[in-house]
């Protein structure tokens, strides 16, 4: 059996950018909006990888098509949008499972498919079919209609802007994007967690599956729960791993307060190992040292083109040298490399930098920014208003908030795109349906701390919860265990899996240094 080895491939992708289902009788839910005499169809067409690696094993299991779904339901005059689907196919087609898995991607605005390859391997995709989709409005599904528009939790990397400088611009984008939605026939509230899972259902339907266990990621989370809430009957099981709630957190506000989190233990782990100690004495203090200087003066980089040839100058800032630390807070094992990445900004190391300036343009070329926006400034609109918003409590939080990515700052943002939206169909109380559910965190997570994870799992009516130590935000990509945790699960949903195992392997990022 081929060994399980998804991070081979997110590194891949990262090296890239720097250089059929069940068919059972389909029942009709009580209520579902989207119900009608007629079933969806699901038609196939070719499968389209980006940037696989050559001779990666399984593509030949992979079905993909895409299933036609009415824009606004009960409206013919808006038109139909096509949900592209790629389906992996379960090795042991003799002991096939009926009960497939839906896989939902985080962002909200990022895709699915292309992500889908490594999946092939996974212990999950041996005898149950993985469905994968990507979101109206994302990559395959379509239409992208805001191509200039940033991927706002990266920010313009490119750019010596100020925040204040930064902010105007995105919102002047913002507001071109909405623009451009509304001339094509398109608006926000067409993009929103409750549009999304009515053409699930309408993709369930036209597979022919009765019953599916799903899998939501990050913001993919709500979405699973909002499934839970409007069709209950066609879930058997699900897995929540690193999501953030159906109830908005309002995480831009104190997105300072959560990766100062991470970032205090990454410098107290490391301090508790020897061999790290004695590498980087005092990493916090060479932070504070590195952001002082690129905010006096950014870094000018040459950024390299494809072909390795030195490329267009641009501006590495304070705000930037952030973001870039926090994107290797995703991954467990590149915690690590965050450290050397203090070390090379305190030195004003070129050649570290050059390459990553432009490290993000797959995610931008890929993610959808109207989509995310459409769904998050529609989720905004649950946050409790009582809840409140911590200040800055050290030196390290207050200089963090300074490189706060403007595309979080929702109550501004959501005003510019979408400030006609003032109702939400997302119910925010938790789900009272009895379906088993798994909830997963990484005590590492920069993004959605554990404490969220832990509440979801408080408020549901049968659920399980595992916290590990030393896990990150993706906890399926570098952790081969985790996915014998959650076949496991679906295997068995009404038993708590055991993950001693895999919480034994899942390793301090120091402990082999």
């Amino acid at each position: 059996m081929q060994q399980f080895n998804i991070s081979r491939f997110a590194a891949f992708i990262l090296s890239a950018c720097l250089a059929a289902a069940g068919c059972s009788d389909v029942s009709e839910d009580a209520g579902a909006s989207t119900a009608s005499a007629a079933a969806p169809e699901f038609k196939e067409r070719p499968c389209a990888f980006p940037m696989v690696p050559e001779g990666m094993p399984g593509l030949d299991r992979f079905t993909c098509g895409s299933v036609s779904v009415p824009v606004r339901p009960g409206d013919d005059t808006a038109g139909t949008v096509d949900i592209g689907l790629a389906i992996l196919s379960a090795a042991n087609q003799g002991v096939k499972k009926n009960d497939p898995i839906l896989y939902l991607q985080g962002g909200p605005g990022a895709p699915s498919i292309a992500m889908a390859p490594p999946w092939a391997a996974s212990p999950m995709a041996m005898d149950r079919d993985i469905i994968f989709y990507d979101r109206r409005g994302t990559h395959f599904s379509g239409p992208k209609l805001c191509p200039d528009t940033s991927f706002a939790l990266v920010g313009d990397i490119e750019s010596d802007y100020s925040y204040d400088e930064y902010m105007n611009d995105y919102i002047e984008r913002v507001s071109a994007c909405r623009s451009e939605m509304t001339e094509k026939g398109h608006a926000p509230q067409d993009y929103t967690i409750s549009r999304i899972s009515e053409d699930l259902e309408s993709v369930r339907r036209a597979l022919g599956v009765s019953s599916w266990n799903l899998i939501g990621h990050s913001a993919g989370g709500p979405q699973v729960l909002d499934m839970m809430h409007r069709y209950p009957d066609s879930i058997r099981s699900v897995i929540l791993e690193s999501v953030t709630n159906i109830q908005a957190e309002p995480y831009g506000e104190f997105f300072f307060n959560v990766f100062g989190r991470s970032l205090e233990k990454l410098f107290a782990d490391c301090a508790a190992s020897p061999q790290c100690a004695a590498m980087h004495p005092d990493p916090e203090k060479l932070m504070m040292d590195a952001l002082a200087s690129f905010e006096q003066q950014p870094m000018k980089l040459a950024v390299p083109t494809p072909s390795g040839e030195p490329g267009p100058s641009v501006f590495l800032n304070q705000q930037d040298l952030i973001v870039l630390l926090f994107s290797q807070t995703y991954n467990a094992k590149e915690i690590p490399n965050i450290l050397n990445m203090i070390k090379a900004a305190e030195q004003r190391n070129k050649e570290v930098f050059a390459p990553l300036a432009g490290m993000f343009s797959f995610l931008e070329d890929m993610s959808a920014e109207d989509v995310r926006l459409s769904i998050e400034c529609d989720h905004y609109l649950t946050v409790d208003p009582s809840k409140e918003i911590p200040t800055p409590a050290t030196p390290l939080q207050d200089v963090i908030s300074k490189g706060m990515p403007p595309g979080l700052q929702f109550s501004e943002v959501c005003e510019v795109f979408a400030p006609d939206v003032t109702e939400t169909n997302i119910n925010p109380a938790p789900p009272t349906a009895d379906i088993p559910v798994l909830v997963m965190t990484g005590e590492y997570d920069a993004i959605i701390p554990s404490s969220v994870g832990q509440n979801i799992a408080n408020g549901l009516k049968r659920s399980y919860y595992v916290n590990f130590e030393y896990a990150s935000h993706q906890l399926f990509v570098p952790h081969p265990c985790t996915h014998n945790v959650g076949k496991a699960f679906f295997d068995s949903p009404f038993e708590e899996p055991d993950s001693l195992q895999c919480q034994a392997e899942i390793n301090s990022p120091f402990a082999k240094m």
